[in-house]
């Protein structure tokens, strides 16, 4: 899939995020073929995060691989910018899967 085939494909999730209400997400990064790709990675920090915040999502919960500080070092981190929103990473899908059921329920 290439790169525009990538960024519609993700924005058909953006526009069923907002019309559907969603208040959680749960992204699964670990196979993602474009994970150094810098203008995929732009869009994603510029466009899909701000409008997935807009959208009023409240959690969302990234799967790893591994967790590589210098990887989200030097990229806007949404959640300090909007507290509404809280973003976390996992390496363990059952341990993400549980933070967001948590959240979601309210504990």
């Amino acid at each position: 899939m290439e790169e525009q085939a990538v960024i519609h494909e993700i924005s058909q999730v953006l526009e069923a995020v907002a019309q559907q209400g969603v208040k959680g997400i749960l992204v699964d990064v670990r196979n993602y073929p474009f994970q150094n790709n810098e203008r995929i990675q732009s869009w994603i920090n510029f466009t899909y995060m701000p409008r997935i915040v807009e959208s009023g999502v409240l959690f969302y919960a990234l799967i790893v691989e591994k967790k590589r500080p210098s990887l989200y070092e030097n990229t806007p981190d949404l959640d300090d910018v909007e507290e509404e929103t809280q973003v976390e990473y996992f390496t363990d899908p059952a341990e993400a899967e549980q933070w967001l059921a948590n959240k979601l329920a309210g504990k």
